[in-house]
């Protein structure tokens, strides 16, 4: 499902723009109306967003550093004025649009996220590994994570059965994608699991692994109960 996030002034009084746009299709839902910029960043600090569609008075009020962050952290986000060149294009990640068009200019940029989700294989099954990391409590801006999702992915794909000596091999492999070392690869690794394993609450891991000892450190065992859960 795609989340949309409408930032515009006197929301409450647009309420055919809101019906209309949680009408648009069974792909999207409206997950949220502010009318300001504060909110949408307390948003985006704990939840992902697809799409925001942004009044300019309102977009004028970000800074760049600001709007970097949000861009980081969306798919789209459409600038709504209508003294503004609509875009013609939708290969950058924000485009204008003008009040008449913007629910077109939606539909369309729906449509082209979600056949491209769709498509990508490798997008749902990471997605899907990724969900399993934050929800155990990995910090996903951590290099760390980031390769294991990859490792967990290869092991998935390329390998029928879990085995530890699977997991020696792929890390040449990831070295030579990130352009680091093998060892660099399984330290990051290791950190970002440890770190995990000191922050995630004991009884939600021992529920999770299915074990009665809660394990200090070590990745296999993350990997390997992820990839049952994935079969």
């Amino acid at each position: 499902m795609i989340e949309i996030v409408l930032v515009k002034e006197n929301a409450s009084n647009c309420i055919e723009l809101i019906n209309n746009i949680n009408s648009l299709n069974h792909k999207s839902r409206l997950y949220q109306i502010v009318e300001n910029k504060i909110d949408i960043q307390s948003i985006l600090a704990v939840h992902t967003i697809d799409i925001i569609i942004i009044d300019y008075n309102i977009f004028k009020e970000f800074t760049i550093i600001e709007f970097m962050k949000i861009i980081e952290k969306i798919k789209f986000i459409i600038i709504l004025d209508n003294t503004l060149t609509a875009s013609e294009t939708y290969d950058n990640k924000y485009i204008f649009s003008n009040d008449n068009d913007l629910l077109a200019n939606l539909t369309h940029i729906i449509n082209h996220y979600n056949n491209n989700m769709v498509s990508s294989e490798e997008f749902l099954i990471k997605s899907r590994i990724r969900n399993e990391l934050k929800y155990l409590g990995y910090n996903m801006s951590y290099c760390g994570s980031l390769y294991l999702v990859d490792v967990i992915y290869y092991m998935y794909t390329k390998y029928n059965s879990f085995d530890k000596n699977y997991i020696k091999n792929i890390y040449p492999t990831l070295a030579e994608k990130y352009h680091k070392t093998p060892n660099n690869i399984k330290c990051n690794i290791t950190r970002a699991t440890s770190i995990m394993f000191c922050e995630c609450e004991e009884k939600k891991v021992i529920n999770y692994l299915g074990t009665c000892d809660f394990p200090k450190t070590g990745s296999k065992i993350i990997i390997r109960t992820i990839l049952n859960k994935l079969k």
